[in-house]
């Protein structure tokens, strides 16, 4: 029986060794040490490389440039060297020559200065009036007087035969009157045309506000009103 084992695992060993190398049969390649050949050529080029430049260099040495101030030298000492031809100097004519050679041509010249001369000889122009100065133009300035109805008006008194204005009857102690504004004052010779307009309300003789102030007459002044039997008169400046 263990003959027949032996025999079995000897066939299976053969066959497996057959078919591919077992795990610890495998041949491991051994490491490189040296560099890789692509490695090496580029190594090569970038030598060649440096060494083509470094030739380039030293054959072809760089020059400082010309200063502009050397250049510009030789330009500008140029027009010197060469001085053109001098002027020719001219001699004053005397003034009989002068009259002489002008002779043929005095009749073009006296009728054209006689032309010319002519406004010499006209009258001189009268001058212009200057401004005439209003001597009311420096007065200083005044105030306008005051008309006699405001000068009243900003006096405190009566007024509209003795009857108080509403300012004082307002300002007197214990009076208790509202505030009122006359907006509108209509004044005619018929009694039924007239009204006033108090505190945005629309007003006749004998009407009375909210506030119990009757209109009791309406004149060219204002307005007569009461309140508790006392008088006053409502004008547009209150």
């Amino acid at each position: 029986m263990s003959f027949i084992l032996e025999a079995l695992k000897k066939s299976e060993a053969d066959r497996q060794r057959q078919s591919g190398p077992a795990l610890f049969e495998v041949k491991v390649a051994p490491p490189r040490t040296g560099l890789p050949l692509w490695a090496a050529a580029i190594a090569v080029l970038l030598g060649v490389n440096l060494v083509i430049a470094v030739w380039m260099l030293l054959r072809h040495p760089a020059q400082p440039p010309a200063a502009p101030g050397a250049m510009a030298a030789p330009s500008a000492a140029a027009p010197l060297a060469s001085p053109g031809p001098a002027a020719p100097v001219l001699s004053p004519v005397p003034a009989r020559l002068a009259v002489e050679a002008a002779g043929p041509v005095l009749p073009v010249a006296a009728s054209q200065t006689t032309g010319v001369l002519q406004p010499d000889t006209a009258p001189p122009a009268s001058p212009t009036p200057g401004p005439v100065l209003n001597p009311d133009d420096y007065e200083p300035a005044t105030e306008p007087a005051a008309a006699p109805a405001l000068n009243a008006r900003l006096k405190r008194g009566t007024d509209s035969g003795g009857l108080p204005l509403y300012q004082d009857a307002a300002a007197a102690p214990g009076a208790g009157l509202p505030r009122l504004r006359l907006d509108l004052h209509v004044f005619a010779a018929s009694p039924g045309e007239r009204f006033v307009m108090i505190n945005m309300h629309k007003l006749r003789e004998g009407d009375s506000l909210p506030e119990g102030v009757r209109v009791e007459s309406i004149t060219p002044d204002g307005a007569v009103l009461s309140r508790n039997g006392s008088q006053f008169l409502l004008t547009r400046g209150d």
